[in-house]
């Protein structure tokens, strides 16, 4: 036996061949080898967009949609990698119907929304393009009958505001309602406002004495709740305001310097809620404070 196994090991060296096979080595699953690697990059990827959107966030809806649908699909798989490794698990299951990762998609979609709704660029004024102009004479062509007149105004030392709420001239027409004179007029303000205000009729302005709380009691008009409604399609939340030197059935729209977010709920909006209930209730002579 001694001597074969001289014999065998001569033979080995003389051929090169290995005296004895070494085990192959395991491979690692292709998951665990790059598994880190890429939720890695991918968390990089994300960390970058995040960053990108809160330093220069896109001034368009569609550019700020794009960009969290873009941080949303790069985080899904870091997020269930990491919901796996708080589990304690080795890999992750591909197992998507899990209730833990639906759980954790659940959560990053609320992250996600919560960011969009901090960074999301506000409603700005600009020239209406023809879908946005359908939207905002909707409202005004569903209304068929007790249409009030519109008076279209803007301050008097503000050339651009008046350009802006001229536009509405022949959108208020083209929806079938009068405009006074076919014209916007320039005014002064004894108290200026900011943003877009709808101005009702009322007989008497409360007295200079009265509290700051009180107020007067205007009517909800059909009208009023159709110009309301119209500027609401197109993301402008306007608020209410009185005057007594025009006839009852008289509407002045007032179009004041821009308002930094023109979609912020106005104390018309707090006060009259869901205008479209109030519209399917029509008609109503229930008037309201303000």
């Amino acid at each position: 036996m001694h001597h074969k196994s001289n014999r065998r090991e001569r033979r080995a060296q003389e051929f090169g061949e290995p005296k004895t096979k070494p085990m192959p080595e395991p491979m690692p699953d292709p998951a665990e080898r790059k598994g880190f690697t890429v939720d890695r990059t991918l968390t990089l990827i994300v960390a970058v967009i995040g960053i990108y959107l809160g330093i220069h966030p896109p001034q368009t809806p569609l550019g700020m949609g794009l960009g969290l649908a873009l941080m949303f699909a790069f985080a899904v798989v870091p997020a269930l990698h990491a919901v796996t490794w708080l589990l304690g698990k080795c890999q992750t299951t591909d197992d998507y119907g899990n209730p833990i990762h639906i759980l954790a998609l659940l959560i990053l979609v609320s992250i996600i929304a919560f960011i969009g709704h901090g960074i999301w660029p506000p409603i700005r004024r600009h020239q209406l393009d023809d879908k946005d102009r359908a939207k905002f004479e909707k409202p005004l062509k569903d209304q068929t009958r007790d249409r009030f007149t519109v008076i279209l105004s803007c301050p008097s030392d503000d050339e651009q505001v008046c350009v802006y709420g001229a536009q509405y001239i022949n959108i208020f027409r083209e929806a079938g309602w009068t405009v006074q004179n076919n014209q916007i007029e320039r005014a002064t303000l004894g108290v200026p406002y900011n943003g877009i205000r709808l101005f009702s009729y009322v007989p008497n302005y409360p007295k200079s004495d009265a509290p700051v709380n009180s107020g007067v009691w205007t009517k909800i008009t059909p009208s009023l709740i159709s110009v309301y409604s119209a500027f609401s399609a197109i993301g402008i939340e306007a608020d209410s305001g009185i005057r007594n030197d025009v006839p009852e059935n008289f509407l002045t729209v007032y179009f004041g310097p821009e308002k930094d977010d023109e979609s912020q709920p106005t104390d018309m909006t707090r006060t009259y809620g869901n205008m479209k209930a109030f519209a399917k209730s029509w008609p109503t002579s229930t008037p309201q404070k303000q």
